[in-house]
């Protein structure tokens, strides 16, 4: 199977010269509801838009990517979730 980060990458556009995936983390989501410059707090931003606010960063992980119907580790779930097109 490919790197998860390899999905995650494919799975974002790239803009101009900001094309580390970092870089396109942190547009994507910013683009759905992140408002910090901090790609870390973005994510949990991220997810508090989807209000997933409760327990570790794992956990609300967990709680969004079950809810939208995945299922297995969370490294799959992921994987699943960007290789689909990482829709919110």
């Amino acid at each position: 199977m490919p790197q998860i980060n390899d999905a995650f990458n494919a799975a974002i556009a790239d803009v101009a010269n900001k094309n580390s995936l970092q870089e396109k983390l942190l547009r994507y989501y910013q683009a759905n509801g992140a408002t910090s410059n901090d790609v870390q707090d973005a994510e949990v931003e991220f997810l508090n838009a989807r209000l997933i606010a409760a327990g570790d960063l794992q956990d609300r992980w967990l709680t969004y990517l079950r809810g939208k119907g995945f299922t297995g580790s969370l490294n799959e779930m992921k994987y699943a979730w960007a290789i689909g097109g990482m829709i919110v």
